[in-house]
């Protein structure tokens, strides 16, 4: 099971206001992966007990939001680690800069 887990990159929940669909996406990396190898304790009804299976830590900061065809992000870095976006990123040249100055 903790393979399987190690193949996913992000997280996503969403729902529809009218017509309007709003995804909410957030970034995940193998990390966050609660397995049962070595030591894994979690704490419930003031009891320690040790991770008998796989789970997941989520964190509470999104990477995206995707409303219908718009997505805004808070990272580059973050969306591109979830997202192909080399066709929407091209690095400025000094010719660029000069010619966006005037």
């Amino acid at each position: 099971m903790t393979r399987e887990l190690e193949g996913i990159n992000a997280l996503f929940t969403g729902r529809a206001e009218g017509t309007k669909k709003i995804a909410l996406i957030q970034s995940f990396d193998k990390r966050k992966i609660i397995s049962n190898k070595g030591l894994s304790i979690f704490h419930a009804a003031n009891v320690f007990r040790k991770v008998e299976g796989v789970g997941l830590t989520l964190g509470t900061g999104l990477s995206a939001i995707l409303e219908d065809k718009k997505l805004s992000f808070f990272s580059f870095h973050s969306a591109r680690q979830i997202f192909d976006l080399t066709q929407y990123f091209k690095e400025a040249t000094d010719e660029d800069l000069r010619t966006d100055i005037v």
